[in-house]
């Protein structure tokens, strides 16, 4: 039986599915039966190849590199957008907004797919640029790209304006808004509690908490009871400051179906939150001694949490450096995640969250 091109082609973008769903082992037994094979790769497809094998060591500027040979070979290609996601988990979102408005100068129907608002009001608001960020959710609002997601990405935007009133009236929406596949409006809500949390509007992030909680509540028992409504009830509990809730509900989750490195950050931080030092500390020792590669960065970035909460600055900083190099996201999660919240101002973390390009 003969691999052929096409086949091999096939291959390549199962593996990077594969890979995007979470399954690294099947993205990886794919990767090996390609890379046996990759001479009879075109040029192109073998620089994609090497950003997917890349990414698996955790070596980002080999991803980097990759994808920018990919694109000088097709500068409109799937690599071209695979170098904007790029971009933007490597903290350079400038570089990432170049990019995006030549796609959009050269292929205008990239507008109606939801990752090219997605990324440019990401992009605006880790460059502080939250008027054009606004105008870019709004459009996206009236675009195929979604309605619901148009919500979401414009009231991060409302959070950091500081335009509470107008956030609040979306949320009114947000809560009886269909869902979208890859959304609900409880994933919308956790979003923007999280943001206004970030942005120093505590009352309206508690608010929009409880009104998660509550949408919760009014969902299906299926849902209500499944694992990812488990977590996003405990995730509402956390934002809400509910500790010790949270940590019963992640204990919970841990015994029977969470993800480990998961399930164990979140009890470290909510000890952590409750005082309980030592319990931290326990939970922080177990996430260090998992086998790796298969924890990888995420652990490394759960004991940065506990540090943080257990005020350990420096030890924080040092941690999320060492989760970088293995392959950990920048983004905007580490701007408005709460357990992080304590070190802004504190000159080594603002210098690792400030954009690189």
């Amino acid at each position: 039986y003969s691999l052929d091109t096409t086949y091999l082609r096939g291959l390549m973008l199962a593996s990077a599915a594969y890979g995007n769903a979470g399954h690294p082992a099947h993205a990886d037994s794919l990767r090996l039966i390609i890379q046996a094979r990759k001479h009879e790769l075109s040029p192109y497809d073998r620089y994609r190849l090497e950003y997917l094998a890349s990414g698996r060591r955790g070596d980002r500027t080999g991803e980097l590199a990759a994808l920018r040979s990919a694109v000088a070979l097709v500068p409109y290609g799937t690599a071209r957008y695979a170098l904007v996601g790029l971009l933007l988990r490597a903290n350079r979102p400038r570089e990432a907004l170049e990019n995006l408005a030549d796609l959009h100068l050269h292929l205008p129907l990239s507008g109606a797919w939801s990752f090219f608002w997605q990324a440019e009001t990401r992009a605006f608001h880790v460059l502080g640029q939250h008027e054009r960020e606004l105008a870019a959710a709004r459009s996206a609002r009236d675009s195929a790209a979604g309605r619901l997601f148009g919500m979401a990405y414009e009231g991060r935007a409302l959070a950091a304006l500081g335009r509470v009133d107008d956030l609040m009236s979306l949320v009114d929406e947000i809560v009886v808004a269909p869902e979208q596949p890859g959304l609900t409006p409880g994933d919308a809500l956790l979003t923007l509690a999280q943001e206004a949390r970030a942005h120093g509007q505590r009352d309206a992030a508690l608010e929009i908490a409880a009104r998660g909680l509550a949408w919760l509540d009014a969902q299906p028992q299926a849902l209500r009871t499944s694992v990812a409504g488990r977590v996003r009830r405990g995730d509402f509990l956390y934002v809400h400051g509910d500790w010790e809730q949270a940590r019963t509900t992640f204990a919970a989750l841990a015994a029977d179906s969470m993800d480990l490195v998961e399930a164990l950050g979140y009890q470290g931080t909510s000890a952590a939150r409750l005082g309980d030092a030592d319990r931290a500390q326990a939970f922080a020792e177990q996430l260090a001694a998992l086998p790796r590669p298969r924890s990888g960065p995420d652990a490394t970035a759960w004991r940065a949490r506990i540090a943080a909460v257990l005020g350990r600055r420096d030890e924080t900083v040092r941690l999320l450096r060492q989760a970088f190099t293995e392959g950990l996201d920048h983004g905007i999660w580490l701007h408005c995640d709460p357990d992080f919240e304590s070190l802004r101002g504190f000159g080594p973390f603002d210098d690792l969250m400030r954009p690189a390009g």
